[in-house]
């Protein structure tokens, strides 16, 4: 496959060109837009064109995808900028999109955290996470030079996340392990910890990302968490 280099015949979906039958992995199909063999359009019936935010050039695409997460195809510019300094609440049935922001600004060269109750590894590869992010698990295991001490907001989570935005430029955060506080701490301790985040990216220049399913929460807390967000994405 031109675009990711796997055999055609590795276990992943494939998508052939209706005009030549040329065969391609899925994931290709959607980035290219067109036929590489023929240059027909891929999905004629779910094409739209999308002028680029930033060289102006009109791209084709076949996804009714979140902004954050839509890249032309000729620049590679991300149609929609996570903003340094401001802070975002994503209300979803999962982390999804809150982990394409993230994403956008990691391959922007904006330095990248993951706070997360679930395990490193399986948030890398779910969310397709590089290297180049750190991904710190919110656990009561201690010890480890990813684990963060859920138990303990002001003491070593709080002192891991402002080393890491204090040292690092309009740098970004996504916490997705919110209920996990809060089952740890009480509701007043989890948003007094969010608060502070969202002082320490205001004042480095640096951007929060939080995300929680609102059926998982009491509706004063949902609603007392929504109003310490500059931006809210609400998909329910």
């Amino acid at each position: 496959c031109q675009w990711c280099m796997m055999p055609l015949d590795a276990e992943l979906d494939l998508h052939q060109c209706a005009s030549c039958v040329y065969a391609m992995h899925v994931s290709f199909a959607h980035r290219a837009q067109t036929c590489p063999q023929c240059g027909a359009v891929l999905f004629p019936e779910q094409t739209r064109s999308v002028e680029c935010k930033a060289c102006g050039e009109t791209f084709l695409t076949s996804h009714e995808e979140d902004p954050y997460a839509l890249q032309c195809t000729r620049c590679g510019a991300f149609q929609e900028e996570v903003k340094a300094g401001q802070n975002y609440l994503v209300v979803d049935l999962d982390a999804k999109r809150a982990y394409n922001m993230l994403r956008s600004m990691g391959l922007t060269g904006r330095p990248s955290m993951v706070l997360t109750s679930e395990f490193p590894g399986k948030v890398r590869e779910e969310n397709n996470l590089g290297d180049d992010f750190e991904v710190k698990w919110l656990t009561e295991t201690t010890g480890d030079i990813d684990s963060v001490n859920v138990k303990d907001l002001e003491g070593d989570a709080m002192e891991t996340v402002s080393t890491f935005l204090m040292t690092t430029k309009r740098s970004g955060l996504l916490l997705d392990g919110i209920e996990a506080i809060i089952s740890e701490n009480g509701f007043d301790a989890a948003l007094a910890f969010i608060r502070r985040l969202n002082d320490l990216a205001t004042i480095h220049g640096a951007s929060i990302i939080m995300w929680y399913d609102r059926g998982r929460l009491t509706e004063a807390q949902d609603k007392a968490l929504s109003d310490e967000f500059d931006e809210l994405h609400d998909y329910l």
